[in-house]
């Protein structure tokens, strides 16, 4: 389909800027804490589909610390990803619009109900929507730069 298209061609040009970006070393801190999201977005995504965390780790025969420890790479990938998208949207001063912000956060509370619960999560979710949608508004935007 065409936003698988226009997806596959996103990611490839940040894996290109990622590559072409110099990065200081990144603090361990910051690596431990985002192989942590993985673990619960992993954890979230399981038992989202109905099945059990301790039995999806048995069938992969791991324990958890096991799994974290695996995602060492992804987490230092996904670290630059995000240091590159920020600086890309900060310099095209691409922001997320109230209504964006809505849906995308209509569409997370259907398939995460609980998550409203507390406003202080509230918060966090759309702040996090708000980068999401700025980061992705910036890379599409380069991307139909570079297609035109």
């Amino acid at each position: 389909s065409e936003n698988k298209e226009q997806e596959r061609i996103e990611n490839e040009l940040l894996a290109k800027l990622v590559e072409q970006s110099t990065f200081t070393s990144i603090p361990n801190e910051m690596i431990i804490a985002e192989k942590e999201r993985i673990i619960a977005e992993t954890k979230q995504m399981v038992v989202s589909r109905g099945m059990d965390w301790e039995k999806y780790l048995e069938h992969l025969k791991k324990s958890e610390e096991e799994l974290k420890e695996g995602y060492g790479e992804a987490a230092e990938r996904r670290i630059k990803n995000n240091i590159v998208l920020i600086a890309l949207a900060k310099k095209r001063n691409t922001t997320a619009t109230e209504e964006e912000i809505e849906r995308e956060f209509q569409a997370y509370v259907q398939y995460n109900p609980e998550a409203t619960k507390e406003p202080e999560s509230i918060n966090r979710i759309k702040e996090h929507i708000t980068v999401m949608i700025s980061h992705r508004k910036s890379l599409g935007d380069v991307v139909k730069e570079l297609t035109k």
